[in-house]
């Protein structure tokens, strides 16, 4: 879901929660139009974080990045994620902005603990960020996910994953198609 998307959906905490065709969003907003946007994905398990800062001017759609995430609570790191993959993004609007994907649990719960962020690329600041209310945008958002994956049927070509509801064919396979259905010179020349 677009920014503009997650803004119609209920306020939390401080962060927007809304519901799109397969995940959840939560969206947050900043001084100096910065915005930071998490989506997360219940079947997939995975989150997607979005930060938007008009500062990130060099920025361009697909550079990539690798930029370290800290979550702390006071002056104490709760959990690191070092070099982690982040490509540059450009938003309808034009606005530059940087996004990466979080396999798994951890990083949400993370995400919910702690009191602020912080991205840097080597020794630079990229962003410093209060995490005001996420914990109950977080419990939110995750209870959204899990009643969109309930609801939408798996899609058995996402990932080569497979559904326990998959079609199955009627009869043999082998008797779908018999020497009739070739053309005669096929048959002939043994193609």
């Amino acid at each position: 879901a677009t920014p503009e998307a997650v803004r119609q959906g209920k306020l939390i905490g401080g962060w927007y929660v809304s519901r799109g065709k397969t995940d959840c969003s939560m969206l947050t907003e900043y001084s100096r139009s910065v915005s930071l946007y998490v989506s997360f994905d219940a079947r997939r398990d995975d989150s997607h974080l979005v930060l938007v800062d008009p500062s990130f001017r060099s920025v361009k759609q697909g550079d990539t990045f690798a930029l370290d995430v800290y979550f702390g609570g006071g002056r104490q790191a709760v959990e690191s994620y070092t070099d982690v993959s982040f490509r540059g993004i450009r938003l309808e609007d034009g606005k530059p902005g940087v996004s990466a994907l979080f396999a798994g649990s951890a990083f949400l719960r993370d995400f919910a603990r702690a009191a602020r962020m912080l991205i840097k690329r080597d020794d630079a600041t990229v962003a410093l960020l209060e995490l005001n209310g996420s914990a109950a945008a977080v419990a939110d958002l995750r209870s959204c996910a899990e009643r969109v994956s309930r609801e939408t049927p798996s899609d058995p070509f996402d990932d080569g994953k497979s559904t326990d509801g998959a079609a199955r064919p009627i009869g043999s396979p082998a008797a779908w198609v018999t020497n009739d259905d070739y053309p005669p010179s096929a048959l002939r020349a043994e193609i």
